[in-house]
């Protein structure tokens, strides 16, 4: 039991030594990410990273850059940086291109750069590609849409409910005629029969919705009212 304790501390110990070494190791790192961003172009993603160099000579690198999709099953994809130079106490700038990125979904990075002995720089990142402009605009089309298609369907019913200008809507009840509700609004019978573009015999029938002129309309002379029933 004393032997299983000792070597349960001698691990422990190790463990931290080794944690230590390596936080130690981490910070007196000459590369230092300082920025980290990804956009879209098109199908692509481009990840650009500025890196600096706190080193007091100028150090050559070359790295890539790994992106997986979290909820994808496809494989990672493994972007190179190719060979280049950050001269002493300068920060410098690298792009690569993930193609054929995923649309939409998390996405989780590791950027490992090194000098050609051992790795410099290992920073990962993880996000969320969301197409907010894009489904910006695919909303606001199909609510246009959307509303175009109600604006279609109304349109009927509200050219056959519009009031035209100097006149008056009327239902039409029983036992009406173009005469007697002449009569009634102090209009002539021809004048709601050129409104309303009746035929002879201008019968009505009753709930039909008719306008009633509200001046004289200019309209030819017509023959006697005799020919019209009343």
């Amino acid at each position: 039991m004393r032997f299983l304790n000792r070597l349960t501390i001698a691990a422990v110990l190790g463990f931290a030594l080794a944690a230590t070494a390596f936080v130690a190791q981490a910070d007196t790192t000459p590369l230092v990410l300082k920025s980290f961003t990804n956009s879209a172009a098109g199908a692509d993603r481009v990840f650009g990273m500025d890196i600096q160099n706190n080193a007091p000579q100028d150090v050559i690198v070359h790295g890539r850059l790994v992106a997986i999709s979290v909820y994808d099953a496809t494989p990672a994809v493994v972007m190179s940086i190719p060979n280049a130079t950050i001269k002493a106490g300068e920060t410098k700038r690298f792009v690569t291109r993930w193609t054929d990125a995923p649309f939409v979904g998390r996405v989780r990075t590791l950027l490992v750069i090194t000098d050609g002995k051992d790795p410099s720089l290992v920073a990962s990142s993880d996000f969320w590609i969301l197409p907010i402009k894009e489904t910006a605009v695919f909303f606001g089309v199909l609510l246009f849409l959307i509303v175009l298609v109600l604006v279609l369907m109304r349109l009927p019913v509200y050219l056959k409910e519009r009031v035209p200008d100097n006149m008056t809507p009327y239902r039409v009840e029983p036992g009406d005629s173009v005469v007697s509700i002449s009569v009634r609004y102090n209009v002539t019978w021809q004048d709601i029969v050129k409104a309303n573009k009746l035929k002879p015999p201008y019968d009505l029938k009753p709930g039909k919705r008719i306008f009633i002129p509200r001046h004289a309309l200019q309209h030819p002379k017509e023959e006697s009212s005799t020919q019209t029933k009343a």
